[in-house]
């Protein structure tokens, strides 16, 4: 979660994007924690851990520890929690191992996406699975991203050719939003502006937020389906760590 976007007083608690956002993450983990005993969740991009702490919050007994990756943390907030059930990092662990990874909207931040998942795959060592979302389609591209620190948007396409030519076994891939895509590209398209930097993500009032949350939900049960548009590309993936090679 990008801590920027919660600088207008967004709760992710309550507000619309986030709690439908976590549905396929919260799916996805149900299913395939199976495979293990207890899994180490690894959070990317963490920022506030949100979407690490809703997955303890509704599946604790399956989950030894949580480690939280940010370029952000402080010195101090590494060192404290060093060692415990929650651990902050500004960096990627040396090894990944029983893993569930978090990737949410991470990819676009980085310069050379591709040696960055090339250093993720070369430190897991056995059989993990990992959930990514990155921002959709470059005609997008708007205020909101130069705010963001984004460097491009992908297509369902492009973020599938990346993660192959690194060996990457994909499970799913879809896009998320298409219900309100046409009405956040036509709204893009009148401010003209993508070069203002701008923070799009506000606080709604509450039926807003109410009527929001219930259509797209109903739009999450099915999203898998979507392979045409929609804001977010969506990818389940599942790595065979060096280990199983």
């Amino acid at each position: 979660m990008d801590l920027k976007e919660l600088q207008s007083d967004v709760n992710p608690q309550e507000h619309w994007y986030y709690q439908t956002k976590k549905s396929c993450l919260l799916k996805f983990f149900k299913e395939k924690i199976t495979d293990f005993k207890k899994v180490t969740v690894i959070d990317i991009g963490a920022g506030s851990g949100f979407f690490s702490l809703e997955l303890y919050r509704l599946y604790p007994e399956k989950i030894n520890k949580i480690i939280l990756v940010d370029i952000n943390y402080t010195e101090n907030e590494i060192v404290e929690t060093q060692g415990k059930f929650i651990q902050k990092m500004q960096e990627l662990p040396s090894t990944v191992e029983n893993s569930f990874i978090i990737m949410m909207d991470v990819l676009e931040h980085i310069e050379d996406d591709q040696m960055f998942l090339e250093q993720l795959k070369i430190r897991i060592m056995d059989k993990s699975y990992c959930f990514i979302t990155v921002p959709a389609f470059q005609e997008l591209y708007s205020g909101h991203d130069v705010f963001l620190g984004h460097y491009r948007r992908y297509t369902l396409r492009q973020l599938q050719n990346i993660l192959r030519a690194q060996g990457f076994l994909i499970n799913k891939s879809y896009y998320q939003y298409g219900l309100i895509f046409p009405i956040v590209y036509v709204l893009r398209k009148l401010n003209n502006k993508p070069n203002i930097a701008k923070n799009d993500m506000k606080s709604v009032n509450p039926i807003i937020n109410s009527i929001l949350y219930n259509i797209i939900g109903l739009e999450m049960q099915i999203t898998h389906f979507n392979k045409n548009f929609g804001l977010t590309c969506t990818v389940e993936l599942t790595i065979n760590g060096v280990s199983k090679r």
